[in-house]
């Protein structure tokens, strides 16, 4: 203990006062700063440092004194799973360590990995300003920092996103509806992705997450992008989180989202990339790389039957999602399925080259015309399809079968 911390004298009586405590043992006056511990001055009314009024204030709970000095606690806690650091201090060290202590909490938040940022979302547990300012403040009662300046908090990121949200979609109510269709993207499939991570993005923005998933693929149809290709990225290969019927953005789609739409507003703007509009009939009659077709006798044309079938398949409601059911599956069963939803869209019989192109274009299921030619000739298919003019169609054990293995009752 020091000798001035042993000098100390009670303002009221001048008796020399313990190096612990507010109160004078003597007099029984008040003696010290409830807030700060300072001695407090003959006949004033508030402390001369922290400006407590005499009677006023409290020592922090269970904070001890040393020497004097009330022991200063500081605490840092990211969040419910993660872990928390506590020190705890006195006045007089904490100008050698105010810099140490500085470092240390600067290194707990980066170690969490994420980046400082002018896109960093509210609901990531990140919170670097409040977290920096306690580590560099020393708490003496009156929040004054002597350690290091406080670190400004960063402007508001879910503003600026979203208002520039607002160049890719228009608002109507509760839904967006796209109006900036040059997405940059080089192809259909990551025009999809970049749309679905935006259009999340959107309603996020918009305190609504998560959102129906169909509600998601109902924005991809209506924009020309919707297939089996895009729907399996969506729910394996997007960085999203599909609970139920539900879907929200992922901590990584979200920087995805915010880096599509700074590549789409910050650059030239006549650089489209691949888009639907690109992809009309009258864009592609002017497509100057398209070679012109030759002269000669015109050949007969390939009938369009199998995707006219599976463009009818694709606006049927409420049908099983025949990808993933069959992805596993042997070709004959493949085949079955493939005839089960010929018949639902109006089909009689399938050829084998037919049920090949069928499978392909709207199951996202690529087999060999001979493959299925070989499956559905052999023995084990006799109780399950037969053959009839044009193609084979099923039996009814064949589409037993066939609603068995798309779970269709």
């Amino acid at each position: 203990m020091s000798d001035a911390a042993q000098s100390q004298h009670c303002p009221g009586c001048n008796n020399i006062l313990p190096a612990r405590g507010y109160f004078c043992g003597t007099c029984a006056a008040q003696a010290r700063c409830k807030s700060c511990t300072e001695v407090l001055e003959p006949g004033a009314k508030a402390c001369v440092m922290c400006g407590t009024p005499v009677g006023g204030g409290s020592p922090s709970a269970g904070a001890p004194v040393v020497g004097g000095s009330l022991m200063n606690t500081l605490e840092l806690q990211e969040d419910t799973k993660s872990r928390s650091l506590r020190i705890s201090f006195t006045d007089s060290a904490i100008a050698n360590i105010g810099e140490a202590v500085s470092q240390l909490a600067f290194n707990r938040v980066m170690q969490r990995g994420v980046r400082p940022s002018s896109h960093q979302v509210q609901d990531d547990g990140y919170r670097q300003p409040n977290l920096l300012r306690a580590a560099t403040e020393i708490v003496d009662g009156s929040g004054a920092s002597d350690a290091a300046p406080a670190i400004p908090a960063p402007p508001a990121v879910a503003q600026g996103d979203a208002a520039r949200i607002q160049e890719i979609f228009e608002a109507e109510g509760e839904e967006f509806r796209l109006e900036e269709h040059r997405l940059k993207a080089d192809s259909r499939a990551e025009y999809a992705r970049r749309l679905g991570y935006l259009y999340l993005y959107a309603h996020e923005l918009a305190g609504r997450k998560p959102i129906p998933v169909a509600q998601v693929h109902g924005m991809l149809d209506a924009n020309k992008v919707s297939d089996s290709n895009t729907r399996f990225d969506f729910a394996h290969k997007m960085s999203v989180e599909i609970q139920g019927d539900m879907v929200r953005l992922k901590k990584e789609g979200r920087e995805k989202a915010i880096a599509i739409l700074d590549e789409i507003l910050n650059g030239d703007m006549t650089q489209a990339g691949w888009t639907p509009e690109s992809q009309s009939p009258a864009a592609k009659s002017t497509d100057p790389k398209k070679p012109k077709s030759g002269g000669g006798k015109p050949g007969r044309k390939r009938s369009t039957v199998p995707e006219g079938w599976a463009a009818k398949w694709e606006k049927l409601q409420n049908k099983p999602d025949a990808h993933f059911a069959l992805t596993d599956k042997n070709v004959l069963e493949k085949s079955i399925c493939g005839l089960w939803a010929i018949h639902e869209v109006g089909g009689e019989v399938a050829s084998f080259g037919f049920i090949q192109r069928f499978i392909a274009s709207a199951f996202s299921l690529k087999e060999k015309e001979r493959s299925i030619e070989k499956a559905l000739t052999r023995t084990t298919a006799k109780l399950l399809v037969i053959k009839g003019e044009g193609g084979f169609k099923l039996t009814p054990s064949g589409t037993k079968r066939a609603k068995e293995l798309l779970k269709v009752k």
